[in-house]
């Protein structure tokens, strides 16, 4: 929901960023009421429209994606999570209280015109059915109710303020202000939805005054009402509805004096359609990249097996003891209880300690017979190698004498430098970066220990994409670089990489980041 929100409010920031530069003083209010409309559909549609397959589909939006998860998710993080309130937990706490309060404005100023509606008294001005105000109010509308006091409303006064606010009744004006109401509610912390709630109101009101002079009225005399109208201050509780004085009268006025602007001028709303495109294709590459950082493991389930092996208390069964206890005084037995778990306590940590150092005997042990294991193999292999090339040698001179030697020895190479093409994993970045997280487990003494740090793995990619030669060029713990080095050999095979269009060998290099919250304790019971 969060990165919905964003989203949102960073696409209505540009349209109406881009309305303010290049519409917002023409005269076409028909036209800027409906672009209004289409800032806040698109806003809303951006980040909800899928074309996430399109963008996988399309090799250039793929690339695109790429080069964003490359940046921003270059290396595989495990994490392991802690319980508790997070920074995310508070933000959206408060986001929801803001919600709620102005909410329950919302609702109060609707029960208040209901309500205004319900008990005052009606009269037909104009064959027009008027809600009749108590004393001097403001004159204003909602939806088809009219409400104003015509005492107080001389007749060609009162004829001006009838066209205007049959204007908004007649053109559902009121719809608009509800809804630009309800998204500056749904977007309170973004000042740049209440500026367009502002701009709603404030077209509004230019599509009423152009109505109200379009009726023949003189533009000097309905701007002086205006003004005489201007010290009634509408009431706090009917601000939501088309008040007739409720705006600024200075752009009002300044509006209805201004120029007609120019047919050609038009073409400047079409420049909203690249705009729109721009920013729901740049919304799908954001999604496509982001899924690889959302399959990047946690570790939580991880810790939890961790801190359930590291917590498990020692059952003692022995019914002896059970009926011990029973015959004893309460005292007594939790004293007795106490001596046998401290004892036990001591007999585990013991044992714990055993365990662990004959392990790192066996893991010596094992590390120096492999060691063996690989330089007598290493001999062997220099001895079947010194043959090989005794045995070419002679063939070669014997081939000589009988036959002018025409072929020439190829060389293997391994491209440590940048081929034409790189080797890629089958299926992208995106399917190496889940296979990772798929695959990594990080240990349990691991994160009692707290380690940490990234880990850097070298590989040489075969011209069949097989994976050979892998070992750790940056190590942190043996736990963690035995992890990467058993994920990193268990990969499928690559597609190779290519130079002069034929496959070669390529080193590939792979950092592995190890990191726990800070928060996280192992070992402690939740």
């Amino acid at each position: 929901m969060a990165i919905y929100l964003i989203k949102i409010n960073v696409a209505l920031m540009l349209l109406y960023g881009f309305y303010r530069l290049t519409v917002s003083r023409d005269t076409f209010f028909g036209l800027r009421r409906l672009t209004l409309w289409l800032i806040y559909a698109v806003a809303l549609m951006v980040p909800a429209l899928n074309l996430e397959y399109w963008v996988r589909d399309t090799p250039t939006m793929a690339g695109m994606a790429n080069v964003y998860a490359d940046t921003f998710y270059p290396v595989v993080v495990v994490k392991a999570q802690a319980p508790g309130i997070t920074w995310i937990d508070m933000l959206l706490g408060i986001y929801w209280a803001g919600v709620a309060v102005l909410s329950l404005r919302l609702v109060w100023q609707l029960f208040s015109i209901i309500r205004l509606a319900v008990i005052s008294r009606k009269q037909e001005v104009e064959d027009i059915t008027v809600h009749l105000l108590r004393g001097e109010g403001s004159p204003f509308s909602f939806f088809r109710w009219v409400f104003m006091y015509p005492s107080t409303l001389e007749g060609k006064q009162l004829h001006e303020v009838m066209v205007h606010e049959c204007t908004h009744v007649s053109g559902l004006h009121s719809l608009d202000t509800l809804f630009s109401e309800l998204f500056s509610i749904a977007c309170w912390f973004n000042p740049f939805a209440w500026l367009m709630k502002q701009e709603v109101r404030m077209n509004l009101e230019y599509l009423a005054d152009e109505s109200v002079l379009s009726d023949g009225n003189a533009r000097k005399s309905y701007q002086y009402h205006l003004l005489g109208l201007a010290y009634r201050q509408p009431n706090e509780s009917t601000k939501i509805a088309n008040n007739f004085n409720l705006l600024p009268l200075k752009k009002r006025i300044k509006m209805m004096n201004k120029r007609r602007t120019s047919e050609i001028g038009k073409a400047k709303y079409l420049l909203f359609a690249p705009l729109a495109g721009v920013l729901l294709m740049v919304s799908n590459i954001e999604s496509v990249a982001r899924e690889i950082g959302e399959q990047i493991p946690e570790v939580a389930e991880v810790q939890q097996k961790a801190e359930q092996a590291l917590n498990t208390d020692v059952a003692v069964s022995n019914p002896m003891a059970k009926e011990v206890i029973q015959v004893m005084n309460p005292a007594e037995a939790e004293e007795m209880e106490a001596d046998k778990t401290a004892e036990a306590a001591l007999i585990k940590a013991e044992e714990a300690k055993a365990e662990e150092a004959k392990a790192e005997e066996a893991k010596a042990e094992e590390a120096k017979a492999a060691a063996e294991a690989e330089l007598t193999k290493a001999e062997e292999t220099k001895v079947e190698e010194a043959k090989v090339v005794e045995q070419a040698k002679q063939a070669a001179e014997e081939k000589v004498k009988t036959k002018p030697q025409t072929d020439t020895t190829k060389k293997k190479k391994t491209w440590d430098c940048m081929p034409e093409t790189m080797p890629q994993f089958p299926g992208g970045q995106l399917m190496l970066m889940k296979y990772l997280a798929d695959n990594i487990k990080y240990s349990a003494s691991a994160v009692k220990n707290k380690k940490e740090g990234r880990v850097i793995v070298t590989f040489i990619v075969q011209k069949n994409g097989s994976i050979t030669h892998a070992k750790i060029v940056r190590s942190i713990d043996p736990e963690l670089d035995a992890e990467a080095l058993r994920v990193v050999k268990g990969m499928p095979k690559w597609t190779p990489g290519t130079q002069f269009g034929k496959p070669v060998s390529v080193k590939y290099t792979l950092p592995v980041k190890f990191s726990l919250q800070k928060d996280a304790t192992p070992g402690k019971k939740k």
